[in-house]
């Protein structure tokens, strides 16, 4: 509408540059009133209803009658018209407001867009209680809105960035290189939720549509099928019976369900201890709540994958998250974040190449701008030894997800894997702040034998998250390699309760291979998917020499 111009003599309307001429000169005219007119312009001959005035004018305010009795005053005047006997605009007693004059559209509207971003939705009034929402519904529209063939939409991974922090919905477009991009506001209070969206043009900073909802929570499906809708018309020529039918498809008609799984995932990306075993329960409730979530069953097979060997023993990570993805697929056969997580059960638990490489081409192949599924199976077949393979996979979430910081988080470490260390340190020094960004320096310098920066950087790696035991094997191992044997001690002191594999690090730098494999043989038995990396780990190369190695390969 705002890209069209619109012609009822003397007058006309630019709308891509928002201004009304008569007989082409400029006509002052507000802001606000512009908007006005040309909605009334764009519907002329029909009544707009005073509501839907100014929810389209004031998306992200509660405004008074009396502001909008404003605008169509100032456009009276503007226009020369006169209530009383009104030649463009007219009241409807009661209703709204009629465009009168004919109107030409004397241009057609520029191209659509193509490309799209959803932000994170921003927490009305500051209260961050409300991330988990903001987060989640753009997470549900990104899925919704990808099934339009036409429309390339950039996936969660590159929008979280922006969860943080406010942007500028022109500058985030920029950043993102897309043409359009949807923000928003949202608060929940009790069991009501109120939504403010707009779409923006990135290339003018105008804004193509807004809507603002206000509702009870158990709407919130009806909220984002408008949602998903109106962006679809509003950025593509015409919607398919399947892509219209694909973006208003709801994973589960239970609101509190709903709740709880977008609370949970939230929590478990985190990745932290305590979040991981909250984003657990509060999945297993909404699965609980409705048994047939099949998206709610796939989120917390993710969660069980997360928790291994970090707050739940590997075989009981990895059952229940096989368990979790089985159930999902029996609701659901073709969801592909649950035949993923059954890949990854394939390899990390059983160390079943052949499986795994099945069910991920499977997953591929039925959905392939999936960027999880190409990151984790090129992630898999990095322990594999398939390194061109891998990077293939890697590229092809990366052509998907190109402005994303997950980029980095598995690139980075599959350079290390694949012994191309000069690489991995001029990446990883280029990453933003991250614990992979130390662990991968620390590994790549500790295989070229600069063990002091080996241990700065495994320092730094567990001083940004000190609940992973991981972190603390490498320091040890680092340490006992260095001969600073009675830190390195000290260190094992430290991981009394910590994973066998992650022990045995700390052993194999003191020299102490007998106790490394009994380690590894209890790792083993525990189906710890650290055991996957035996193949390819420069950290392990002094144990390649012993058959008890050799008999521990995948």
């Amino acid at each position: 509408m705002k890209g069209s111009e619109y012609e009822f003599p003397p007058f006309r309307i630019d709308g891509a540059q928002r201004v009304l001429l008569r007989d082409g000169a400029p006509v002052a005219l507000p802001r606000k009133a512009l908007d006005t007119l040309l909605i009334l312009v764009a519907q002329s001959g029909s009544v707009v209803g005073k509501e839907d005035l100014m929810k389209a004018v004031w998306p992200d305010s509660f405004v008074e009658e009396n502001n909008l009795n404003q605008c169509i005053s100032a456009i009276r005047k503007a226009l020369g018209d006169d209530s009383a006997a009104p030649r463009f605009i007219e009241t409807v007693s009661g209703r709204g407001y009629r465009f009168l004059a004919k109107v030409r559209s004397s241009e057609t509207a520029p191209r659509a867009p193509r490309s799209l971003a959803i932000l994170p939705l921003r927490p009305l009034g500051g209260n961050h209680e409300d991330d988990y929402l903001g987060a989640g519904i753009a997470d549900s529209l990104i899925t919704r809105l990808s099934n339009v063939r036409d429309l390339q939409v950039r996936p969660t991974s590159a929008v979280l960035k922006f969860l943080e922090s406010e942007v500028d919905p022109v500058d985030a477009g920029r950043a993102l290189g897309v043409d359009a991009v949807l923000e928003g506001r949202i608060r929940k209070v009790n069991d009501r939720i109120r939504v403010t969206v707009q779409l923006v043009s990135v290339a003018d900073g105008t804004t193509i549509w807004a809507e603002k909802f206000d509702d009870a929570f158990t709407g919130i499906f009806a909220v984002e099928d408008s949602i998903s809708e109106r962006v679809a018309e509003q950025l593509t020529n015409r919607l398919s019976t399947r892509e219209r039918t694909a973006i208003t498809r709801r994973p589960t008609g239970n609101s509190e369900a709903y709740r709880l799984y977008l609370s949970g995932r939230y929590a478990s990306n985190r990745l932290t201890r305590e979040d991981l075993g909250k984003g657990i329960e509060l999945m297993r409730q909404a699965v609980a709540l409705d048994p047939q979530y099949a998206l709610g069953y796939a989120g917390l097979a993710y969660a069980f994958l997360s928790s291994a060997d970090l707050i739940l023993p590997s075989a009981e990570a990895f059952a229940n998250a096989e368990a979790a993805a089985r159930k999902a697929l029996q609701i659901d056969p073709k969801l592909v974040d649950a035949i993923t997580a059954i890949a990854c059960v394939r390899w990390y638990r059983d160390r079943d190449a052949a499986g795994a490489r099945h069910e991920f081409e499977r997953a591929v192949a039925l959905d392939p701008r999936n960027v999880l599924a190409h990151r984790l199976y090129g992630w898999c077949l990095v322990f594999m030894d398939a390194a061109e393979e891998s990077q293939a996979q890697l590229d092809a979430a990366d052509a998907l997800d190109p402005l994303s910081d997950e980029n980095d988080v598995y690139a980075v470490p599959a350079l290390y894997y694949a012994r191309r260390f000069d690489e991995a340190i001029e990446r990883a020094n280029a990453m933003r702040e991250h614990w992979v960004k130390h662990i991968t320096l620390g590994r790549t310098y500790e295989a070229l034998g600069r063990l002091d920066e080996a241990i700065a950087a495994y320092e730094r790696a567990h001083s940004a998250d000190e609940s992973i035991a991981e972190f603390l094997g490498d320091l040890g191992r680092a340490l006992g390699l260095a001969g600073k044997t009675a830190r390195a001690k000290k260190v094992l002191a430290q991981m009394k309760d910590a994973p066998p594999f992650t022990i045995a690090n700390v052993y194999l730098g003191l020299g102490d291979y007998d106790r490394v494999f009994a380690l590894f043989e209890e790792a083993l038995a525990a189906h710890s998917w650290y055991m996957t990396w035996l193949t390819v780990s420069p950290t392990l190369d002094a144990l390649r020499g012993d058959p008890r190695f050799t008999r521990m390969l995948p």
